[in-house]
């Protein structure tokens, strides 16, 4: 056991003593994968998956652990959680089932929905993404799914065109969890009429950890959030957000399921996406499928790879044929080259573009000076002193 757990228990020890007749030898190992599961981010322990013995699981349901109002855990059918995550997720959980499940009023006609739709096919989007179209049109909340080149973004941009082609004087906001993810967001949002965008943190007016001047009693000022990047935002970011937003706005949640989990405690998007709780959202989780960028052969050959056996010890091997194959045209190349030497068509494009580089450093000018490659020092010795 770490430090830290063995600080975790004592604490749990007196802060709830077990019940008379619970072994608190035997509460050892259930602390201890409590709190390495926190670390892992997990809000808490699948005991489907767990190495705790029956001894340890007995003395844990003897122990008055699991019991009462101040009761330190809860057990959720497979899952033992600390209470305090427990309920954080539950009230998340059902609020975004609320309005998942809360049609929008009044409600938009048919002939609406079908010229939404009609717009979107005619604007290249398939059956998928036509139907996200539709469902932002249709409800309070709408999770949307893909991974990488399934055409998130320009459905995600045509959804908000379709919404503000209805209401014209919607508040929309966008955010994501990092400062990255939200300007590539608002770059790839160009081509819709400008819109506010901003990181969650800011968004909510951060003040310290999980502190924010956005609240229940000061919520957001908008109709429409759209919140992009669901994989990186932990439960606590969560839940404030959802403490924020006001009762009757839409929010839009758009994310990758396969994406890493957040650095924060609580995957949101793979809460989400358990089965049971993604029944209870309905029809308003829609997953695009179709890959659109890097088709062709990267596609073909990225799915052949996936194919291969875990075990496979070189997974190229038995690709090797359908490498070699390739037409000239296709948007993947294979080239052999002995390691740990760069093949010459990619090492002669990198020292082309180093010389490109090269020669526009040599002619920056400094008002009006010619600077020199070796005039680097005094360039920052000015740029200190004119800066405030």
């Amino acid at each position: 056991m770490s430090s830290l757990a063995a600080a975790l228990q004592d604490t749990l020890l007196r802060r709830q003593p077990p019940a008379p007749g619970a072994d608190p030898r035997l509460l050892q190992p259930v602390i201890t994968a409590l709190f390495e599961a926190l670390e892992q981010g997990e809000l808490g322990l699948d005991l489907r998956q767990s190495e705790l013995e029956e001894a340890s699981l007995e003395a844990l349901a003897a122990s008055g652990w699991l019991t009462g109002p101040e009761a330190l855990l809860v057990r959720d059918g497979p899952w033992l959680r600390w209470r305090r995550w427990h309920e954080q997720l539950e009230h998340c959980l059902s609020d975004l089932i609320a309005r998942a499940t809360t049609p929008l009023s009044p409600a938009p006609s048919p002939g609406t929905l079908n010229a939404a739709a009609a717009t979107a096919a005619q604007a290249g989007l398939d059956a998928q993404q036509q139907a996200a179209v539709v469902a932002l049109l249709e409800r309070q909340l709408v999770l949307l799914l893909g991974g990488p080149g399934t055409g998130k973004t320009s459905t995600v941009a045509r959804m908000l065109e379709a919404a503000l082609a209805q209401e014209p004087q919607l508040r929309v906001q966008l955010a994501a969890p990092t400062g990255k993810a939200a300007a590539r967001l608002s770059a790839a949002l160009t081509g819709v009429q400008p819109l506010p965008c901003s990181t969650l943190h800011r968004l909510l007016e951060a003040r310290g950890s999980n502190r924010f001047a956005r609240n229940a009693r000061h919520r957001l000022e908008l109709d429409l959030l759209v919140v992009d990047e669901l994989s990186m935002v932990d439960l606590p970011l969560m839940a404030a957000l959802l403490d924020a937003l006001p009762e009757q706005a839409r929010l839009l949640l758009v994310g990758d399921p396969g994406q890493l989990p957040p650095v924060g405690t609580g995957a949101v998007l793979e809460e989400l996406c358990r089965p049971h709780i993604r029944k209870q959202l309905g029809g308003a989780v829609l997953e695009l499928t179709t890959t659109y960028r890097n088709n062709g052969a990267i596609a073909d050959v990225a799915a052949a790879l996936r194919q291969q056996a875990p075990s496979a010890a070189d997974p190229l091997l038995a690709l090797r044929p359908q490498l070699e194959q390739l037409p000239a045209n296709a948007n993947l190349a294979w080239l052999e080259a002995p390691l740990p030497q760069l093949p010459a068509a990619v090492l002669q494009p990198l020292r082309e573009q180093q010389q490109r580089l090269r020669q526009r450093c040599q002619a920056l000018r400094w008002q009006g000076e010619q600077l020199h490659p070796s005039d680097g020092a005094a360039l920052l010795g000015r740029w200190k002193r004119a800066s405030p």
